[in-house]
């Protein structure tokens, strides 16, 4: 079966707009910002730099991070969620039985170097996407817990393409739950992104 060339057109022509406007989709803590409150005043219409972010064009569409970009708050919330059980799995949760048990499942199923316990699972995000794609996708989640992660400089290492499968699966049980069930709500996360 081949891919669908409009499917992939389609991808790449959002993966330009979300890399071009990441501040559209950003979280509310960063419209405090006073170049991203710039933009949203004025359309994005005023050329100003936003601080922490390398204007340059696009690499290639990734259609994970996509998935991450685009989501809804409660989608992310769930995907936080889900990673931080998988490198936390004796933690206390606030998942349904059935999304814990996947993450109990795949947390044994990783290697072991992949299992480090962290307690902010953007950590894991910011180690698997590139430092370019960070900058962008950084304004998804609020401002405190992501300022907090940056303060820490990134171990150099495989973890990136180790990491791909994690998140490629977290993302793929997030999105295919909401198609599958739409407007079901498996999980509850006390701390649950606020848009």
């Amino acid at each position: 079966m081949s891919p669908d060339p409009a499917h992939a057109m389609s991808e790449q022509l959002a993966w330009a707009r979300w890399w071009a406007y990441p501040w559209k989709h950003s979280h509310a803590d960063w419209r405090t910002d006073p170049a991203i409150n710039a933009l949203y005043r004025t359309n994005g219409l005023a050329a100003i730099a936003i601080n922490g972010i390398t204007p340059c064009l696009p690499p290639r569409a990734h259609s994970t991070v996509l998935q991450i970009a685009l989501a809804s708050t409660e989608q992310l919330n769930l995907i936080l969620a889900l990673i931080h059980n998988i490198l936390n799995p004796d933690t206390t949760t606030q998942l349904s039985e059935s999304h814990y048990l996947w993450c109990v499942r795949l947390s044994r199923a990783l290697p072991h170097e992949i299992r480090v316990a962290e307690e902010n699972p953007l950590r894991s995000l910011r180690s698997w996407v590139d430092p370019l794609t960070w900058q962008r996708l950084r304004l998804r989640f609020p401002c405190e817990p992501v300022r907090e992660i940056e303060e820490k400089t990134i171990e150099p290492g495989n973890r990136p393409s180790q990491l791909d499968t994690l998140w490629q699966a977290v993302v793929w049980r997030t999105i295919a739950g909401d198609n599958k069930n739409p407007g079901q709500q498996e999980w509850r996360n006390g701390n649950a992104l606020q848009a």
